[in-house]
């Protein structure tokens, strides 16, 4: 069993746990995401960096960039459950609790990650101030998060997302907490019609929202939202200044 170093009290997490049993490497969302990312923001990643990923769950996103980027990644996260669920990777793996602000983990980190995970946050400035505590001078903050509001959907409620976000929205909590240099792009515009058509079918479900809203429900259906993967990628990423189904950006610390 990988080593988790206690920094905080593990605490109970606005996320569900049907979640972390489905978010593997071979999950299309989840190589979409970080296909994306590698597009959008990858370059700002340097040999040598060390990532502090907080919200890393069941550790899938640390594995990719650890193995796509000569880059060490210690990854947080509150939830046990998730975090028994990951592998070893070259950093630590903690529970940690960002407002606790360890003397040991402030101002440590050339870049923080935080994919999908300030959606679930009541006070998102607080959590991302708190969050960038643990920048060096100059560090970057790399952020993914569910796009627009009017997709918001039970699988959203279930999953314990408080809302979606646009850009001008990201735009101005970056600006209160006080991130320069910043950049956004929406991506997954071919999911859009996936996302709305889900929005839709969950309406007659009872129960099981966050399985049915993010797992294929066959092999057909996974290999037609991997070609959408391969449209998004390849054919329309100039869509990507329109919209998208998630929204990353990025931004400089002080």
């Amino acid at each position: 069993m990988v080593e988790i170093v206690r920094l905080s009290e593990p605490l109970p997490v606005s996320m569900s746990n049907d979640w972390y049993d489905m978010a593997t490497q071979d999950h299309f969302w989840i190589q979409w995401r970080f296909r994306s990312f590698q597009r959008l923001y990858g370059a700002y990643l340097k040999p040598g960096m060390k990532l502090l990923e907080i919200g890393c769950g069941n550790g899938v996103v640390r594995d990719q960039v650890e193995k796509a980027y000569d880059v060490t990644v210690d990854a947080t996260d509150l939830n046990m459950f998730a975090l028994e669920k990951a592998g070893k990777g070259r950093g630590r793996l903690l529970t940690y609790n960002v407002f606790d602000r360890h003397p040991d983990m402030v101002g440590a980190y050339d870049a923080v990650l935080l994919m999908d995970v300030i959606e679930h946050i009541d006070n998102d400035q607080a959590f991302l101030e708190a969050c960038l505590d643990h920048l060096k001078p100059g560090g970057r903050v790399l952020i993914n998060v569910p796009a627009f509001q009017w997709l918001y959907s039970r699988y959203d409620k279930e999953d314990g997302h408080v809302r979606r976000y646009n850009k001008n929205e990201i735009s101005a909590l970056f600006k209160r907490t006080g991130l320069s240099g910043a950049s956004f792009s929406y991506w997954g515009f071919t999911a859009l019609p996936v996302i709305l058509a889900r929005k839709g079918v969950l309406l007659f479900m009872k129960d099981r929202f966050v399985v049915a809203g993010f797992q294929p429900p066959g092999m057909m259906a996974d290999v037609f939202l991997r070609f959408l993967m391969w449209i998004d990628l390849h054919l329309l990423r100039w869509c990507w200044r329109i919209g998208g189904s998630s929204l990353m950006a990025t931004g400089i610390s002080k």
